[in-house]
């Protein structure tokens, strides 16, 4: 490939080999599939066969989203150990608080 912009190139498998590929049962990938949280086969002249490069691009698209979206809704937090709001400071050995 020689931009990042390019397509990478299409790897057309069976269902049996899809699902070796994404560790998931045959039942488990139709249902996916149906689902639309998979890219649908291409139609062979009968025979069925999914891109994997497509579904990995897919994949990583879906977590990489749902990550942006946690680390939107996630509330910031104080740091451990450095007095944040509400902390009290810590007892020195030696002196009273």
């Amino acid at each position: 490939m020689s931009t990042e912009t390019e397509r990478p190139a299409a790897r057309w498998a069976t269902a049996r080999e899809t699902c070796a590929h994404l560790r998931v049962s045959l039942p488990t990938l139709y249902r996916r599939t149906k689902d639309a949280l998979l890219p649908p086969p291409a139609d062979f002249g009968g025979v069925k066969r999914w891109n994997l490069a497509a579904i990995d691009a897919h994949l990583t698209a879906r977590a990489e989203a749902t990550a942006a979206k946690a680390a939107l809704e996630r509330p910031p937090t104080s740091r451990p150990g450095r007095g944040g709001p509400g902390r009290k400071p810590k007892a020195v050995m030696g002196t009273r608080t």
